[in-house]
């Protein structure tokens, strides 16, 4: 029975080539920009859901006052938060400290490569985060001074290697001026692979910690020295809002008020898996966006799917007349009204199944466009990798429950006529149903002109945005950052003159000029 409908329902959307070509497209089109959209949200929400304990890690992060003021809602604070609170309190299973390292400038022979993308971790990192080891022994990573780990990419561009065996560059070293000293030899321990997009913290190389002991214990046992990110991992079972509980008691012992840092510390956890899409951090190193805005593009979708069926069944009911002979002699014929009902939904599981596929098609054709505009590498691929099973099922019932029902109104309605009134010419529309088909016709104009004005506004504000007068020409401009391989001592100034000197001797330069910090920069600040 059920292959007589498809047979039937096959050579109804052959027998009417452009209301089937309309329909098909219309639909494909509004599952098109829903698979889009779903690739972007999948992307955005599976941020460091590649970290075993993700459920139990959770970033340190406090407001800090003064004269009842808030000065500061971040993430950096002092070296020894992380350590004292797992020392105090049970729940804290390990934690992690990581502090950006600044510009690195390394020198390997004659060679200098420069990176803004290095931290100095404890050994405990590796305990806390899981992104992947290639070479190096995890037991020992970055547990003495001046040895670091470098991701793939990073280790191949440093030391010139092609080869297949990673662990040979392990024992490799390599020449850094930490913040204007001499050069000084890091060695390689560990190499790692390069890190997922859709990790919070972006790095090439990581520094061992307890290279900051060499300049003095402060990085160990300081309450005011304010530049830690601070990571704990509780235990199995234990209770995030507990243990947050115990925090006001935690600062009023150690800070006493404001006796110790000059302000009053108010300590919070955020849950990692937060960290991505729901931080308003001020300095903060993590990747962020918009959880308001994931969400809203979901909503987005499911307008734009909704339109597309809408526009199914408005479509499929307007051909009632022509369909109604049919019914009216299938009936006649000895048909029920449970048969037709399930004829006409199976029509329209097959008309999205050509959709779908239709879909797939434009998906693969605009992927690379679409990719420019959300600025990610995004991919069927990725999409599918990122879903857990529950994800892709529930998607899977959501587009097959889109499908019968918007074929059950039209299959309701087809299904219901009588046959001896149809068949005798006086079939006529019911005030209900026209009422009723009239309603999703203005809630489908009503629902796609809010969606293309809003559009519209937004990119507008796009464009003023890049747009707008800085109040600086920024044309023929160049940035050129000077090596910084040296320390900063009395020839610090004349140095500079010196490259100044040179690069307005380069043919094409009218003028040069030296700045600490370019516009636009974030201008640290100290609190004393």
């Amino acid at each position: 029975m059920y292959k007589n409908y498809l047979i039937i329902g096959w050579r109804n959307i052959l027998k009417n080539k452009a209301f089937s070509t309309i329909n098909i497209f219309g639909v494909a089109i509004g599952l098109a920009a829903c698979i889009l959209i779903l690739e972007f949200i999948v992307f955005e929400m599976s941020f460091d859901r590649f970290h075993s304990k993700l459920d139990r890690t959770y970033r340190i992060t406090n407001d800090r006052f003064q004269n009842g003021k808030l000065i500061q809602h971040g993430t950096i604070m002092y070296p020894t938060i992380g350590p004292v609170m797992a020392k105090d309190f049970p729940e804290i299973e390990d934690y992690s400290r990581l502090m950006p390292a600044g510009d690195l400038n390394v020198i390997i022979d004659d060679r200098n490569f420069r990176s803004n993308r290095a931290h100095f971790v404890d050994e405990r990192f590796f305990r806390v985060f899981d992104f992947r080891l290639l070479a190096g022994d995890r037991a020992t990573l970055l547990s003495t001074p001046n040895t670091t780990v470098l991701t793939e990419s990073t280790a191949r561009k440093f030391f010139q290697y092609d080869g297949d065996d990673l662990s040979a560059l392990l024992g490799k070293t390599f020449l850094w001026g930490l913040w204007g000293t001499d050069p000084r030899p890091f060695e390689v321990t560990g190499i790692i692979e390069n890190i997922p997009v859709n990790s919070h913290i972006q790095f090439d190389v990581l520094v061992s910690y307890s290279t900051l002991l060499t300049f003095g214990q402060d990085a160990d046992n300081n309450w005011t020295w304010s530049d830690m990110r601070h990571y704990l991992v509780l235990k199995h079972g234990a209770d995030p809002k507990r243990l947050e509980a115990k925090f006001p008691g935690f600062s009023e012992r150690y800070f006493q008020g404001d006796k110790v840092s000059g302000s009053i510390e108010k300590f919070y956890l955020q849950p990692l898996k937060d960290a991505h899409l729901y931080s308003d951090y001020e300095y903060d190193i993590a990747v962020t966006a918009s959880g308001k805005a994931v969400w809203s593009m979901l909503v987005v979708a499911g307008f734009i799917l909704v339109i597309a069926w809408i526009n199914y069944i408005n479509l499929t009911t307007s051909r009632a007349i022509d369909r109604a002979r049919e019914v009216g002699l299938r009936k006649v014929m000895g048909a029920f009204k449970t048969q037709l009902i399930r004829q006409f939904i199976l029509e329209s599981v097959l008309t999205t199944i050509i959709a779908f596929m239709l879909a797939v098609a434009i998906v693969f054709l605009f992927q690379s466009i679409f990719n420019e505009i959300v600025g990610s590498n995004l991919s069927w691929k990725l999409l599918l990798t990122q879903m857990n099973t529950r994800q892709l099922l529930w998607s899977g019932v959501l587009l097959a429950g889109g499908a019968v029902l918007a074929g059950f109104y039209p299959a309701f309605i087809l299904s219901s006529y009588k046959p001896v009134t149809v068949l005798k010419g006086q079939f006529t529309r019911s005030r209900a149903g026209n009422f009723f088909r009239r309603t999703l016709v203005v809630f489908q104009f009503t629902a796609s002109t809010t969606l293309i004005a809003g559009t519209l506004i937004v990119s507008r504000q796009i464009d003023f945005m890049n747009s707008a007068d800085l109040g600086i020409n920024l044309k023929n401009i160049m940035v050129v950052k000077p090596p910084e391989l040296s320390e900063s001592d009395s020839t610090f100034y004349g140095r500079v003159e010196y490259f100044k000197h040179e690069l307005a001797r380069i043919p094409g330069v009218v003028n040069v000029t030296t700045s600490w910090r370019l516009p636009g920069d974030r201008l640290g600040r100290v609190f004393n």
